[in-house]
C-alpha cells in the first residue's frame, strides 16, 4: 500500500493530473504505443479519471475516449465521455455501444471494492479480469 503523499501523489499534483495512476498509463504508452493520435479508447474502471485524462490527450481532437465506471468521473475532458454504470450490465453497455460500436484500444484499470477477505478479493478481482477480456472481444 502506498502512502498519499509519495513521489508519483505529489509528481501527479504538480503536472495537474487526477491521480498518480497517470504516470502509468504514460509509461505503458511510451513502452508499447497502444494509444494514438486519432484512435477510439474505451477506459474501464475509469474513476477518478487520469487515465481518461492522459487518453484524451493522446487521441487527441480527431479521437475518442469513452470511460466507464461505478463512481462518477465530475470532470470533462477534450474527445472524452463518461458512462457511469456497471460493466456487468447489459444497460451499461448499451450505453457504450450507443456512443461507439468498435474501440481502437481498451484500457482497464479495475478494482474490486475490497472487503478484507483476500479469497473473496480475489475472485471478485478475476471477475473483473474476465469481464473486461469478454468486453473487449465484443466492443
Amino acid at each position: 500500500m502506498y502512502q498519499q503523499k509519495d513521489g508519483y501523489h505529489r509528481m501527479a499534483k504538480k503536472e495537474g493530473y487526477k491521480s498518480r495512476a497517470s504516470f502509468k498509463l504514460i509509461q505503458l504508452n511510451k513502452k508499447f504505443n497502444i494509444i494514438k493520435k486519432g484512435y477510439s479508447v474505451l477506459d474501464l474502471g475509469a474513476a477518478p479519471g487520469g487515465w481518461m485524462q492522459i487518453a484524451s490527450t493522446l487521441v487527441g481532437d480527431t479521437g475518442l475516449v469513452v470511460g466507464v465506471d461505478l463512481k462518477n468521473v465530475k470532470e470533462k475532458f477534450p474527445s472524452s465521455y463518461f458512462v457511469q454504470g456497471d460493466i456487468f450490465e447489459s444497460s451499461t453497455v448499451d450505453k457504450v455501444k450507443g456512443l461507439k460500436k468498435e474501440f481502437n484500444t481498451i484500457i482497464s484499470d479495475l478494482a474490486p471494492n475490497t472487503s478484507g477477505i483476500r479469497s473473496l478479493d480475489h475472485e471478485k478481482s478475476i471477475d473483473l479480469c474476465y469481464r473486461a477480456l469478454e468486453l473487449s472481444s465484443n466492443l
